[in-house]
């Protein structure tokens, strides 16, 4: 009978076991360590901290931000001062709006504005530095074709939203989502209103109730600013407006608002809308108007209407081939349309309005994201 064999067991040293655990241990550890720190390099993008730069980085640091390439800065050092040149794209921005932030910048890292002049074709502002050093900015439009060529920006506002019934407001909703609404500040009503605005997601303004310059033959409401309120009656009225109205965006004026000529009481109104960081629109219709220029001047993010289109001298345009002519032929840049009542004309004027901006190569935005 054959002998059974026995089975050699070979049985692993214990060193051996051990040693290998120690480096799997550390394989795993090596790897998760250089996977955070990719991960950590990937997610975190520290921001430059403007005051820690040198005069000269800040400039640059405001042209890059500002969308002013950087090859076009000119920085020069003369006599008495360094002149420093930011040419923009007249297509993108105005001078007055890269003056109020070229200002807003600077003042926020210490520099001191001496002077500004207007000159031709140009703005120049005179600044000094932290290290008393001055600067002269020339601001100026950049020759034609430096700048990549972009689509025209075209902003539309429906103004005279108050306490309308929830069905006469069904049908807005269903706008394109960049047309702006302007609601009345009235009562609860408009409220209700404004707040199904945002829940659709409109961007809206508050439209400052005024006295009207035809007053008292064009009557006033009783909840708008009168000319001969105190400061303290029209600051609660801008209360008021607001604590209906919570959420909008910016504010205008009423159309034919004799308060946008009054010295007293626009600035009242404009500081009240810069600490709640709410833009301004200037519907300017009284040549004598002071809103626009006295919000520029306290570097507030302001706007002048361009345009208003009236709906019923478009009723025989079938083919918008009139309407398209008078978009075309509107040379700013961006353009900020308004239109004076949501009624049933209106509504259907936006329609074709909105197709026409197409057509004519525009871009349809909101007024908070020039």
């Amino acid at each position: 009978m054959p002998k059974k064999l026995k089975k050699h067991n070979r049985k692993i040293p214990r060193i051996t076991v051990l040693l290998l655990m120690i480096l799997g241990f550390i394989s795993i550890y090596l790897y998760n360590y250089e996977k955070a720190e990719i991960e950590i390099t990937e997610e975190i993008t520290p921001e430059i901290d403007p005051s820690s730069l040198a005069s000269s980085e800040q400039i640059y640091h405001f042209a890059n931000d500002f969308g002013i390439l950087s090859r076009l800065v000119r920085i020069t050092n003369r006599n008495d001062f360094i002149e420093v040149a930011l040419p923009v794209d007249e297509n993108a921005v105005d001078l007055n709006y890269t003056n109020l932030k070229l200002t807003q910048f600077l003042t926020k890292l210490n520099w001191t504005q001496i002077s500004g002049t207007e000159a031709t074709n140009a703005q120049i502002l005179t600044f000094n530095a932290p290290d008393n050093i001055s600067y002269r900015f020339r601001l100026s439009y950049a020759d034609r074709n430096v700048y990549p060529a972009i689509k025209p920006k075209i902003a539309i506002i429906v103004k005279g939203f108050g306490a309308f019934s929830q069905s006469e407001l069904d049908r807005w909703l269903t706008q394109n989502n960049n047309i702006c609404y302007a609601v009345i500040p009235i009562n609860r009503i408009s409220r209700n209103n404004h707040q199904r605005f945002l829940n659709s997601n409109f961007e809206t303004l508050i439209e400052i109730p005024m006295e009207d310059t035809g007053h008292p033959f064009i009557p006033t409401p009783d909840y708008a600013i009168f000319g001969h309120m105190k400061d303290r009656e029209v600051r609660k009225k801008l209360d008021h407006y607001y604590s209906l109205l919570q959420g909008a965006k910016g504010t205008i004026t009423h159309r034919g608002g004799l308060i946008t000529t009054d010295r007293r009481i626009m600035p009242i109104i404009l500081t009240y809308i810069k600490q709640k960081n709410m833009y301004f629109v200037c519907d300017k219709a009284i040549e004598t108007s002071i809103a626009f220029n006295l919000a520029q001047h306290m570097m507030l993010d302001s706007f002048e209407k361009t345009h208003t289109f009236i709906p019923s001298h478009y009723i025989n345009d079938t083919n918008n081939t009139r309407l398209e002519n008078d978009i075309k032929n509107l040379e700013k840049n961006p353009v900020i349309i308004t239109l004076q009542r949501p009624d049933n004309e209106t509504f259907e004027f936006v329609r074709k309005l909105i197709q026409a901006v197409n057509k004519t190569g525009h871009e349809l935005v909101r007024i908070s994201s020039l």
